[in-house]
């Protein structure tokens, strides 16, 4: 794996709590890397019409919203991406700085890679894998007061 000239920090985003503390986490890297944040959103299964597109863009929306209230003045790309997440993301991670994704634990102390998202990527990634296990309790990142 090597640097590349511009690459964003990307983020895959479900709505999920997991999801949501990747969001967060993302945007305070792509900010201190000076990378710009590209969130993704994969549309998995029969196409869903326009009702589920919607929800897709609110998603992104709500998500790009987030990050802007942990790095203020990030740069933020979208995308929403027809197939499976484990696909969209693997390819993404191809042209990423790095991709941070929300993990999916079970239980009080599951086995670490737990989700086929995070196998897939762990196993064949084109950048640096962070994977975001949130839980109420734990502390969120510190916002970017000023970056330069």
């Amino acid at each position: 794996m090597i640097a590349r000239a511009g690459a964003p920090v990307v983020a895959g985003v479900d709505g999920s709590a997991p999801s949501l503390a990747a969001v967060e986490i993302a945007a305070v890297e792509a900010a201190r890397r000076h990378r710009r944040l590209h969130l993704v959103h994969a549309l998995a299964g029969p196409p869903s019409g326009r009702a589920g597109h919607a929800r897709a863009e609110a998603l992104v929306a709500a998500a790009a919203a987030r990050a802007g209230d942990y790095a203020p003045g990030l740069t933020v790309t979208t995308r929403i991406a027809a197939g499976p997440a484990r696909d969209v993301l693997l390819s993404e991670s191809q042209g990423a700085e790095m991709i941070v994704i929300g993990g999916r634990r079970r239980g009080p102390w599951p086995a670490l890679l737990s989700g086929s998202i995070e196998r897939v990527l762990l196993r064949r990634p084109g950048c640096p894998v962070l994977v975001v296990h949130a839980d109420r309790s734990q502390a969120r990142p510190d916002p970017v007061r000023h970056f330069s």
